[in-house]
């Protein structure tokens, strides 16, 4: 077989003919599976997808030579790589029924996250209260699991500590190893090994940070060379060749087994890539480990060509504000949407600002009726507590709303979307900035301790602010 869609590497079977539970899983998926995107009657799984199953839930024969290994699993752990947007979740869902199902047990689903391990519960969840036979035999739950009638299956999600999963017997299904920890891992196979049970693990490629992650990627390779003691680890991973470009038609489809198949458009994948930093492209998209944990946040010409020297538009602005930690200096940065772009004016950068002058300068911004205040809840919480007071719009951005107004800022100058009007301090920053990642999510910081970069996120916030479609109600001034 040769199709394009198989994986770059893989652990090959034990024969051509392998005995296989996949067949099976693979039945019930297509006649029984039912997810939130698609409904049951117009489920079908994809080649690729079909293949790895196989492969994955391959047996030992009934003659097979050693009796203790006769009919059993071949693999007790797996690890399977493969890039984002491919169907990680549905295949991790899928995996997690067949060991509800055929294996029973305990089984458990770990991700870096509650809320990432989620993902696959609830699929999991939806296919079992969709499916009437299913309904009957378990018992579901949005937060204390799933368990058979007769308590001997059960199905919960744990979070990714230590202590959390220390000592439980039970097969597990992760999602995402390049972010877990190898000793968090290692408690997990421990506990498995105690019931004959397996690991099956899904993710993208990861960083110098993903320690476990590089561990599992070398005992693949040792397992696909044949190294002994490692027959019963599975490793398939989908995966560009090394320094290939992120545009690179081949590369893309080596990385992507669904647009190999023609599930997806390849040219909206790499339009797609475009808004994307190289980092994240290559991680993300190419499945390849990347080095270096901050990079700089945008390369200069993507940000110099959406620099313009007009005003921005007549209209009600949102405003960003942001200052350093030393509160040496604060710029305030308006922003307007008009159609598909976004125009940008620094209002003012100020030296030595106290609070209550900040406080000042917004309530006499109040008065253009703007549709809200953007800042950072770290640095400037008191100062939108103190405009909610006044009856204003302020908006206090979490770290994960911090991060999300950085790669929002990224798209739109990518796509050509902002329109940022020429500012001499603003343009000084702008190539101060780096991004500085915290998982999978990055933000703009400064590149040294001595840099300010308020100017620069005071306008990243801007540009957040109207790119949301925020419900405007009643403006109270006081």
């Amino acid at each position: 077989m040769n199709e394009p869609w198989l994986p770059t590497r893989y652990t090959p079977p034990l024969s051509d003919d392998f005995v296989t539970d996949g067949d099976d899983l693979i039945r019930f998926a297509n006649m029984a599976w039912t997810t939130p995107e698609v409904d049951r009657a117009d489920f079908k799984l994809y080649r690729w997808q079909e293949w790895l199953l196989r492969h994955v839930l391959e047996k030992y024969p009934e003659d097979y030579h050693d009796p203790k290994l006769a009919g059993e699993l071949r693999y007790t752990q797996v690890c399977i790589s493969v890039s984002r947007q491919n169907g990680k979740s549905l295949l991790g869902s899928l995996l997690a029924v067949y060991l509800l199902l055929w294996k029973g047990g305990q089984v458990l689903s770990v991700a870096n996250s509650i809320e990432q391990a989620g993902i696959i519960y609830r699929r999991v969840m939806v296919a079992i209260n969709e499916n009437p036979a299913l309904r009957d035999m378990f018992r579901t739950s949005e937060t204390r699991g799933i368990s058979s009638k007769d308590f001997r299956r059960s199905y919960s999600v744990k979070p990714n500590k230590e202590a959390a999963l220390q000592g439980l017997a039970a097969s597990t299904v992760y999602d995402e190893q390049w972010l877990i920890k190898p000793e968090n891992y290692a408690a997990v196979v421990l506990g498995t090994s105690a019931i004959k049970g397996v690991v099956y693990g899904i993710s993208t490629s990861g960083n110098e940070n993903s320690t476990l992650l590089a561990q599992l990627y070398q005992t693949g390779q040792d397992a696909i060379d044949g190294k002994p003691g490692l027959e019963r680890f599975g490793f398939f991973i989908w995966q560009a060749d090394e320094n290939a470009s992120v545009t690179d038609d081949k590369a893309i489809l080596q990385a992507n087994p669904t647009v190999a198949e023609g599930h997806m458009d390849l040219e909206q994948v790499k339009r797609d890539l475009l808004v994307l930093p190289e980092r994240e492209a290559k991680q993300y998209r190419l499945n390849l480990m990347v080095a270096g944990v901050d990079d700089i946040w945008m390369p200069q010409n993507l940000f110099n060509q959406c620099l313009v020297d007009d005003d921005i538009p007549e209209g009600r602005v949102v405003f960003g504000i942001d200052r350093d930690h030393s509160w040496n200096y604060a710029t305030v940065t308006a922003a307007i949407k008009r159609e598909d772009s976004i125009h940008t004016q620094v209002v003012g950068t100020f030296v030595n600002p106290t609070k209550d002058q900040l406080l000042e300068i917004c309530l006499n911004l109040a008065a253009m009726n703007p549709i809200g205040f953007f800042m950072e809840g770290y640095m400037l919480k008191d100062l939108a507590q103190d405009l909610q007071k006044h009856g204003l719009r302020a908006f206090s951005l979490s770290a994960a709303e911090v991060c999300t107004a950085s790669s929002t800022m990224y798209a739109l100058c990518a796509q050509e979307r902002t329109r940022i009007r020429r500012d001499p301090v603003l343009l000084f920053q702008a190539g101060r900035g780096k991004q500085k990642y915290k998982g999978d999510h990055w933000r703009v910081v400064k590149q040294n301790q001595s840099d300010e970069i308020d100017a620069l996120m005071s306008t990243i916030f801007a540009v957040y602010g109207a790119s949301k479609e925020i419900e405007v109600g009643p403006q109270i001034f006081s």
